[in-house]
């Protein structure tokens, strides 16, 4: 009878595991049941690529996220071939989508930014879609080689969606050098060599889905992946970008003429530095992404310049011209973002990178500059380019170095409020923030597209985290657009009619400053797998500064207060000085991102932090 009750729990288990496991991937929406991907490179690069996707359909959301199919392809440098679309429906009939599903059509970015782009989308409308069905189709792509004589490719075995079936397969010849390496991975391929040429073969089964997490790495830095490349060094790619942009550096007349104007009268090589990369990024409208060899090879400097838009290596090209024409030797920089993996050193390729920035050489050291900030002053880099590995390209000649990730002191939101509390419980007094860095380059962006009203609205908001329901006048925004400002102010006079608790002997309030809720927020998550990538670190100073109303003596004020762990720390001080209540905090955060291990101290120092501030004070009505 006990074998028996045991093998019940157990078949038990088993069913509602079963159970959990069916409706955590119905909850995904959609199943891939097969991802193949075959690529066939010949000696001189140019490659052959086969792929053949299957994806069941769960429910609306995976009707939504893949019923609507879309190949990119670049028109000059590859040549698409689809070789078959169906919908196979739960019942077993298959539906062929008819010609009209069929469309090439340009990406949004191309009709915003009319610079020449030789992306296109191949678009299939799938029919008759409903839960259970199933979308099969496949293609083909021959691909000329970006690099002559080389190749690289690289495949994601996981997705956001769980993978029944994953294969990859790679063809090359027998004799070329190939690096592969492999990441989150550890299956091992098949290997064949047939009439002079390698065949690698990775199949995987019942792959699970990646799950999402806000400020997670990016996917292909979490996914089980195979990247290769037969390019034998970092000096081979610089090489190659070196002849791709060397033309389209050399600066025409009309770009001396302007470089000479807003370098006239500065004597330091930084100083000519700053003036033409604020030139660069408030002039030149930052336009879209490029696909095929167009997404590494920039237009001419002068084309730039005369049309004032361009993307990340336009921008480079036109910087770098500009310093050239005045005597500073600058370089283009190769960085993969926050947004893509990290650049591996011992697999040269540019597949590596997704942007363009430039490098200056002053006083024995690397400044990197990105124009395409429009927001960030010479100098500082947005915190998607900070802390990569990057390529520099000097001629023929490859330097791989890191960007800074800026300390915390660097990046810092101030907050200051003077004020009088009157016996009725209202209170009014002056506000005023204080950005500089990564917060400086967030605010100038939120003022630079926002109206005049909308930047009001923003301000009463901020107003309202301090006292809900208070009203502001007297408004100041400093000069947010000016480059050369290291910080962004705005203040205000704020009152509020009801902002202590007033009962027959006492008044009850918190300290009138920025409850920073969104803190709490961003650590909602009790756990979480992968890392949290905030991108900065930061400082948050507070002091706020209270005037009690006569008639009243201090009664209880909150004891002060130190915590730290090793990603940050909180200090909080209070103290009264005559009638007056001072409060004074500093919240520091020592680390740009947060492995999954030291994810509870950052919820306990953000919570911490918050916690704080909802302090109560109180004080007495004087007896007469």
């Amino acid at each position: 009878m006990k074998r028996l009750s045991i093998l019940f729990l157990s078949f038990a288990l088993i069913l509602y595991l079963l159970n959990l496991a069916q409706a955590q991937t119905a909850s995904r929406g959609a199943i891939i049941l097969l991802d193949e991907w075959k690529s066939s490179f010949n000696d001189q690069g140019r490659e052959k690529r086969h792929v053949h996707i299957r994806i069941k359909l769960l429910n609306r959301k995976g009707i939504q996220e893949f019923g609507e199919v879309v190949i990119p392809f670049s028109t000059e440098f590859e040549k698409l071939k689809v070789l078959h679309a169906f919908t196979l429906l739960p019942s077993g009939i298959r539906i062929n989508p008819d010609s009209k599903a069929y469309n090439i059509v340009s990406p949004p970015f191309v009709k915003d930014a009319p610079i020449y782009s030789d992306l296109k989308y191949q678009t299939i409308s799938m029919p008759a879609l409903c839960p259970g069905a199933i979308i099969d189709y496949a293609y083909e792509k021959t691909i000329k080689p970006y690099m002559k004589g080389d190749f690289w490719s690289s495949n994601l075995f996981q997705q956001y969606y769980p993978v029944k079936r994953a294969v990859y397969q790679l063809e090359f010849p027998a004799c070329r050098f190939l690096k592969i390496k492999k990441k989150n991975l550890t299956a091992l391929p098949v290997i064949e060599e047939k009439n002079g040429r390698k065949i690698y073969t990775w199949e995987l089964e019942d792959l699970p889905a990646i799950d999402k997490e806000h400020d997670a790495p990016p996917l292909e830095e979490i996914a089980a992946r195979v990247s290769v490349s037969s390019i034998s060094s970092w000096d081979k790619v610089a090489s190659w970008y070196t002849e791709l942009s060397r033309k389209a550096m050399q600066p025409d007349e009309a770009i001396r003429k302007e470089a000479r104007r807003l370098t006239a009268g500065l004597n330091s090589p930084w100083q000519k530095v700053e003036a033409i990369y604020n030139y660069v990024a408030t002039n030149i409208r930052y336009v879209g992404v490029e696909f095929g060899i167009n997404g590494y090879k920039p237009h001419p400097a002068a084309q730039i310049f005369r049309l004032k838009y361009g993307d990340c290596k336009d921008h480079s090209t036109l910087l770098i011209s500009m310093l050239k024409a005045v005597g500073i030797d600058a370089y283009p920089v190769l960085i993969p973002t926050s947004s893509v993996s990290p650049l591996d050193a011992d697999l040269p390729t540019p597949a590596a990178f997704n942007h363009e920035i430039v490098a200056v050489h002053l006083n024995g050291k690397f400044i990197f500059l990105d124009s395409t900030a429009e927001t960030a002053s010479c100098g500082m880099l947005p915190p998607s380019d900070q802390g990569r590995k990057v390529l520099i390209i000097d001629g023929k000649r490859a330097i791989l170095a890191k960007t800074p990730v800026f300390p915390s002191s660097f990046n810092q939101e101030n907050y200051s409020g003077d004020f009088k509390l009157y016996r009725n419980g209202a209170l009014e007094g002056q506000v005023k923030f204080s950005y500089s860095g990564v917060y400086a380059m967030f605010e100038r962006h939120r003022f630079l597209y926002a109206t005049e009203r909308e930047r009001r609205r923003f301000l009463e908001t901020k107003a309202s985290e301090i006292s809900p329901g208070a009203s502001i006048e007297n408004i100041y925004i400093s000069d947010f657009y000016n480059l050369t400002q290291p910080e962004v102010i705005t203040s205000f006079h704020l009152k509020d009619n009801q902002f202590a608790t007033k009962t027959a002997h006492m008044l009850l309030f918190h300290p009138p400053v920025v409850v920073y809720t969104r803190l709490c927020q961003q650590v909602a998550l009790r756990k979480r797998r992968y890392s949290y990538r905030i991108g900065y670190r930061m400082e948050k100073h507070t002091r706020a500064v209270v005037t009690l109303p006569d008639g009243y003596v201090l009664f209880f004020i909150p004891e002060s207060y130190t915590y730290e762990n090793k990603v940050g720390s909180f200090c909080i001080r209070w103290r009264k000085e005559g009638k007056k209540i001072i409060y004074t905090s500093i919240l520091s955060m020592k680390q740009s991102e947060v492995s999954p291990q030291d994810y509870p101290s950052l919820r306990m120092l953000f919570n911490s932090a918050v916690k704080a501030t909802k302090n109560q004070i109180i004080i007495l009505k004087q007896k007469r």
